[in-house]
């Protein structure tokens, strides 16, 4: 039995930021556990992260997860007693730092971004920071 997973996203077309508008159209994305690709997860630590973590492994997938500092592989441990010991890797990078995250995607087919973080202006840092930079 082949295990897939189709995502089919559907963007807003027009989509109002700060910084000017951003336009964008459907997309999907094909992934199959079979071929044994490994797939990212951000914010391993988090209930959502962690939930994700696990339907992903049940399914076959090789999983990678990136946390943000060492204290968050407790809270990890916590979320997924067994599955810990399924995971491709554990990853520190910080969500700020462009080269730590290059340096953990590096390899995987698929992100699934489940970090974020509040700042006072309503945008996530690393996102204005990223913008900014291009």
């Amino acid at each position: 039995m082949e295990v897939a997973m189709s995502i089919t996203l559907e963007l807003p077309k027009q989509l109002n930021i700060d910084h000017g508008m951003f336009f964008a159209s459907g997309f999907s994305c094909s992934l199959n556990a079979r071929d044994r690709k490994i797939v990212c997860v951000t914010s391993g630590n988090s209930y959502f992260g962690s939930h994700l973590i696990k339907k992903l492994l049940a399914c076959g997938y090789l999983v990678r997860v990136i946390i943000q500092n060492q204290a968050n592989l407790e809270d990890m441990k916590e979320l997924m007693r067994e599955e810990m010991e399924q995971l491709e890797s554990v990853v520190v990078a910080r969500m700020g730092d462009l080269e730590s995250l290059c340096n953990a995607f590096r390899g995987c087919h698929a992100v699934f971004h489940t970090s974020s973080f509040i700042d006072p202006r309503g945008i996530s840092g690393y996102t204005v920071g990223q913008i900014i930079s291009v």
